[in-house]
């Protein structure tokens, strides 16, 4: 009778063994499937992080040709058009684009990661997990908090109101003004990219740790290593979140400044009024000097001098209208 208590006893701790190492022979496998997400994920990262480089020297290159246009003119007003049907903005807008699309897909197999470590922890028996929650256990101190692009956002956003509200004269400054906001904050995107590549290898080497030795003692260890996986996925996909935020805000921004400068038209510099002012002038002056010499002739050559100065100060503003027609 004892041996075979004795024998059932074994047969429900082999039966409870083998269950043990199936489930965690399953959370390797899961844990090995990770790899090729995290592969992809760090590879699309860097992809948009070498975009950031390229779309940072669009944008400044953007800017100093709007700075260089100075004050508004028929000449500058045609060349602002110019670069907004030109396709260099477009291209910045397109380099934007994409980096959205590839921070949208390397998130889309970060969050494949999660779920397939997420699989393989529920699988294992409670006695493992228990104490562990796995949204939490895998953090560390020296962790980053989340990240918030508020500010940021706030930037681009005024930016762009200031374009969109600008009349003919002061367009091309708070372009520039919004180009420089552009440099920024891709610059921002960079460094957060820079981040996630880091939570990427970090997720490397917890994954190559989580395939080395395996045995009972080292079991927890190995949950632990879940765990960590899945809060550097959470990282990696909360800084991937703000970064859309950023892109979408800048493309929003150059959007508004090829709308903008593309209906721009020097009718609205006032061209055709300052025309006929100066018609209506140049008719008064006329008078005016066939007056001059009369009184010159009546009052002495004093007085004539001092009205042809005031015609040579009429001549001066004639030239400050000419600056609008070059």
């Amino acid at each position: 009778r004892i041996i075979e208590v004795v024998i059932d006893l074994f047969k429900i701790v082999a039966e409870r063994i083998s269950t043990l190492w199936s489930a965690l022979a399953f959370a390797k496998d899961c844990m090995s499937d990770c790899v090729q997400h995290i592969v992809k994920a760090k590879t699309l990262c860097l992809e948009a992080k070498d975009k950031s480089s390229v779309l940072m020297e669009r944008a400044i290159s953007i800017k100093d040709q709007l700075d260089d246009l100075g004050d508004m003119n028929m000449e500058s007003v045609t060349t602002a058009r110019e670069l907004s049907q030109g396709g260099e903005i477009q291209e910045a807008i397109d380099l934007a684009k994409g980096m959205d699309d590839l921070v949208l897909d390397s998130t889309k197999s970060v969050a494949a990661m999660v779920d397939r470590v997420t699989e393989g922890f529920q699988n294992l028996p409670d006695i493992l997990t228990k104490g562990f929650e796995i949204n939490e256990a895998g953090k560390e101190d020296d962790d980053p908090e989340p990240v918030d692009v508020e500010e940021n956002i706030t930037d681009l956003e005024t930016a762009k109101d200031a374009i969109d509200s600008s009349d003919i004269f002061s367009a091309c400054k708070s372009s520039v003004r919004g180009f420089s906001s552009v440099q920024d904050n891709t610059s921002t995107c960079k460094d957060l990219l820079g981040s996630v590549e880091v939570f990427s290898k970090n997720c490397d080497g917890t994954i190559t740790s989580f395939m080395s030795v395996w045995d009972l003692e080292s079991a927890m260890t190995k949950i632990k290593e879940m765990c960590r996986l899945v809060s550097l996925g959470e990282l990696m996909k909360q800084f991937a979140d703000q970064i859309k935020r950023l892109l979408l805000a800048i493309i929003a921004l150059m959007r508004s400044t090829i709308d903008k400068l593309s209906s721009l038209d020097v009718k609205d510099l006032g061209l055709d009024d300052i025309q006929d002012a100066v018609q209506n002038v140049v008719g008064n002056v006329a008078d005016v000097s066939k007056i001059t010499e009369g009184v010159g002739n009546l009052v002495g050559d004093g007085v004539a001098d001092k009205m042809d100065d005031a015609m040579d100060n009429i001549g001066g503003k004639f030239k400050k209208f000419g600056g609008l027609f070059k």
